[in-house]
């Protein structure tokens, strides 16, 4: 540009007043492009540095033991950017832990994702310190060099210290001298790449790079269907995962799911009528970065899924590249416009079970219920599964000028009539296996519900999904006792599941006593107690339950009533009204409990709650939350139960008694 005026000056003047004008023009030139370079540094600056503030390698070796730790920026995933010699704990060398943290910034010792390699460890056993154990059940893992994933032998003891919960790990003796440990099961690049090199080879999915995220990764879409079959009358179910950095537990059941879903024989007729999608690691950077769960640009995807036309164009969405990515990608190149189920794999360590979140909003709820049944039914051989549930989440139903959920987006834009997300739990040990089975037991739920052909899971404990009541005891199909049924109760078998609740004893014998296909003979439950006689200011039918919180510690009263059973029927909020509320601190959630049941809540020592009923067993469903406290039970003021609730956040207490 310039250079072209520069020209006709000289044309124009001469030589002389070139010289005498190009200079100052040139230099106001580079100071205009230099302002405007600096402006646009200044603009976009912050958001680079929340995109590489955890790009700096980290690397630590401990004079006195020789042990190497080596954190951020040196490989996929990994969190480390501090290492303090801690004195030492149970006999062992004690480090105080801290990485970059992406969540809750208004504490800078929040940091509850840790991944990093230790290097000298051979023979040594090794304590660590660190705010990264939301739960007293977990453990951190580990891995040898050479060898796979395991966990702690024990569980991190959990403290409160200057304000701050802290938890304290030991780990096992090391037979190696490089070690890879992590707070979480991570989920490597490697295996993600292994993912798409499967993909690749496999004539039922198309893998695709959909676009680049900022930090220059590839984001993918998996296309899994039989391809003789035209797509034009095939439903479209769409999976997501991966969105929250840490959660690869859910990221390891997607590609468990997406395995299956392509290999076992018991798919071909699904995928000869549906179209499946799979997103597997939304958050690639944020995972790469090894992010508790933002993207490096400090934007929690999950709240990014803009329903309206203006939430596209809101300032909040901007750095929501990815999903910006996979809503274009679904809608503008694939093209769709309905699909029948939207699912959003998550994990957690928040509740005792496997949960799934719905909507309010939503029309068509029962039909996530008729999913979430099939799951259950399929499941029943995972331990941590016993608790799996569906809450209705009304907030993200819509979205706001934030956006919302996928699960959302996925109602208001895709008209699922399944749109939801799961959360499966994490409790360590079984992990890996876990998230195996929650895959194919997925797969082929998502078969079953859409009316395609399928073969059943193999190795049902068909213990768990049927059980007779009686006396507050709890009889399976082969006369076993007890709340929790033995390892060896029932035949393993591959027999269709034939019945999913808990019978009353009554309701069992009008059905004719049935028994379940590959469990042994039952044995009948004893004869009913006999009401007491004489004395009794109840009839002998009628009893009043009251349930009393004796929690007294200031932030550790809350007391959740989050279900009640009576004789294997489930207490809604369609009876509530038969409850009295006692004390003042009593709320309603927004949220359904366990079994759909109301959550109550109080805040106040001594507050209680009771009702009259005329059943012959009774189960509560409670939790205390991350606080400590007694609940006390009484029966016509008689006291049956005294349950001390300590339990990590959610954690559910079933507690089961006898009215006589």
């Amino acid at each position: 540009m310039y250079t072209k005026n520069s020209k006709h000056m000289a044309r124009a003047k001469g030589t002389k007043a070139l010289k005498g004008k190009v200079l100052p023009i040139l230099l106001m030139s580079f100071s205009l492009l230099g302002l405007i370079s600096f402006l646009t540094i200044i603009t976009s600056g912050f958001s680079f540095l929340k995109s590489n503030a955890a790009n700096n390698k980290f690397s630590y070796t401990d004079p006195t033991t020789n042990i190497t730790f080596t954190g951020t920026g040196n490989f996929f995933n990994a969190n480390l950017t501090k290492v303090v010699p801690s004195g030492s704990h149970s006999g062992a060398p004690l480090y105080s832990l801290y990485g970059h943290q992406d969540w809750d910034t208004t504490r800078t010792d929040n940091t509850f994702y840790l991944h990093f390699k230790l290097d000298g460890v051979n023979g040594k056993k090794i304590a660590f310190k660190h705010t990264g154990s939301l739960s007293q059940y977990q453990r951190m893992w580990y891995k040898e060099s050479g060898g796979n994933w395991k966990v702690f032998p024990t569980a991190d003891t959990i403290t409160t210290e200057g304000g701050n919960r802290v938890a304290y790990a030991i780990s096992p003796t090391f037979n190696r001298s490089q070690v890879e440990i992590a707070t979480f099961l991570p989920y490597s690049d490697v295996e993600l790449n292994s993912l798409i090199s499967f993909a690749n080879t496999n004539a039922k999915i198309t893998a695709t790079s959909i676009a680049k995220s900022p930090q220059s990764r590839d984001i993918w879409r998996l296309d899994i269907t039989d391809r003789s079959v035209s797509n034009q009358n095939k439903k479209t179910v769409v999976v997501i995962s991966g969105q929250h950095a840490y959660e690869m537990l859910g990221v390891r059941a997607t590609d468990d799911f997406v395995r299956f879903m392509a290999t076992d024989p018991a798919m071909a007729d699904l995928l000869k009528k549906a179209r499946v999608i799979v997103y597997p690691m939304v958050n690639i950077d944020g995972i790469a970065q090894g992010n508790q769960r933002q993207s490096p640009l400090n934007v929690d995807l999950n709240r990014t899924w803009a329903v309206l036309p203006e939430h596209e164009s809101a300032p909040e969405l901007k750095d929501a590249y990815e999903t910006r990515a996979v809503r274009k990608d679904i809608t503008t190149t694939l093209g769709i416009a309905k699909a029948e189920i939207v699912a959003d794999i998550h994990n957690t360590e928040m509740y005792k079970g496997d949960h799934w979140y719905g909507s309010y909003e939503h029309p068509r709820t029962s039909q996530s219920q008729q999913l979430l049944n099939i799951v259950k039914n399929k499941f029943g051989t995972i331990k941590n599964s016993y608790n799996m549930s569906i809450y209705y989440w009304p907030q993200w139903a819509t979205g706001g000028t934030q956006g919302g959920t996928a699960g959302g987006w996925g109602i208001a834009k895709l008209g699922a009539p399944i749109s939801l997300t799961t959360e499966l739990n994490q409790f360590n040990d079984g992990d890996i296996a876990g998230a195996k089975r929650f895959g194919e037991t997925f797969a082929q739920s998502i078969a079953q519900y859409l009316g395609a052909s399928t073969s059943e899971p193999k190795y049902v404990d068909r213990c768990y999904n049927f059980a007779i009541s009686r006396n507050g005891a709890m009889y399976w199909p082969n006369g076993c006792y007890g709340q929790i049924p033995p390892a060896n109760s029932c035949i393993q078998t591959e027999v269709p599941l034939t019945a999913d609740e808990v019978y009353s004893y009554n309701v069992w014998v009008s059905k004719g006593k049935p028994t379940i296909p590959g469990c042994n003979t039952t044995a009948e439950p004893p004869a009913p107690t006999p009401p007491p006689s004489g004395g009794d200011s109840q009839s002998s039918t009628t009893h009043i339950i009251k349930i009393v919180n004796r929690a007294n510690r200031f932030y550790q009263k809350t007391l959740p009533i989050d279900g009640v059973i009576e004789d294997g029927a489930v207490f809604t909020e369609a009876n509530s009204s038969r409850i009295k509320y006692s004390g003042s601190g009593w709320k309603s959630s927004n949220t359904n409990g366990l079994n759909g049941s109301y959550i109550k809540f109080t805040t106040n020592t001594g507050d209680s709650i009771e009702w009259t009923t005329s059943a012959n067993t009774v189960s509560v469903q409670t939790a205390r939350g991350p606080m400590v406290g007694k609940m006390e039970i009484y029966v016509d003021g008689r006291l049956v139960k005294s349950e001390t609730l300590s339990e990590a956040i959610y954690k559910y207490t079933t507690v089961n008694f006898s009215l006589k």
